[in-house]
């Protein structure tokens, strides 16, 4: 990568391998002079790519056939029966992440998420950590 983008930074197309040709799309302010065009009003925009005709051939050659499942969805399950089943996880796990509960309730990622931060509102679970390292654990009940 760092050979593309030296030769990229020179205005050169390159050319890797059986893959394609790389080259920058590059923007300048308006003017009526080309003399008044300088490095410094002159950015890049974009990286563009024209795939090698080997590769269009190679992909025009794939069989397709469409997918028997269609689009992914989430369960249909009962939301206290996954809460129950998230604490009982918790029982016996420090933390889950959200990846892990996706897998365990089948949820897709926004929807185990939202339903990860209703249990937090509710308080039955609270966060450490943020963003992507955020993980769920049980909250603890305070003894009087």
């Amino acid at each position: 990568m760092h050979a593309l983008v030296f030769n990229l930074q020179f205005g050169y197309t390159v050319e890797v391998g059986d893959l394609g040709f790389f080259s920058l799309k590059l923007k300048s302010r308006p003017v009526t002079n080309p003399k008044e065009i300088h490095a410094q009003s002159v950015s890049v925009v974009n990286v563009n790519f024209c795939s090698s005709g080997k590769l269009k051939r190679k992909v025009q050659a794939i069989s397709l056939e469409r997918a028997s499942e269609g689009f992914a969805t989430s369960t249909k399950g009962d939301p206290e029966k996954r809460l129950a089943s998230l604490l009982e996880y918790l029982d016996n796990h420090p933390f889950i992440t959200r990846k892990e509960y996706c897998n365990m309730t089948r949820l897709l990622r926004n929807k185990a998420q939202n339903e990860l931060n209703r249990w937090v509102k509710a308080g039955y679970i609270t966060t450490i950590g943020a963003t992507t390292h955020k993980v769920y654990v049980k909250k603890k009940v305070k003894e009087k």
